[in-house]
């Protein structure tokens, strides 16, 4: 497996962990009664649009080659690390 092949199978790894864990705030702020909440849904809104960007980006990474790569790689981390903060955020909604 080759450095580009190593890469796209961490995103997607990164991107079934990110799901299993919305699934799971889902069903914690179920269990709190946070459905009603408008911050909760806005900051639910948020990952999963963050998730969807990651989607297309590890999509757009198949296909990448040279100065393409590294920018769709540097966008790739960029939106995980986004992700990691709504993941905090939507933890704090919570609490």
């Amino acid at each position: 497996m080759n450095q580009k092949e190593a890469y796209i199978e961490k995103a997607k790894a990164r991107l079934d962990e990110f799901g299993a864990e919305i699934d799971r705030l889902e069903a914690e702020a179920a269990k709190k009664k946070a459905q009603g909440s408008a911050e909760y849904h806005q900051r639910l809104a948020d990952l999963k649009g963050h998730q969807k960007k990651l989607g297309e980006r590890v999509e757009q990474l198949k296909d990448a080659s040279g100065d393409a790569w590294g920018e769709i790689v540097a966008g790739a981390d960029r939106v995980t690390d986004e992700m990691k903060k709504s993941f905090e955020k939507v933890r704090a909604a919570l609490r």
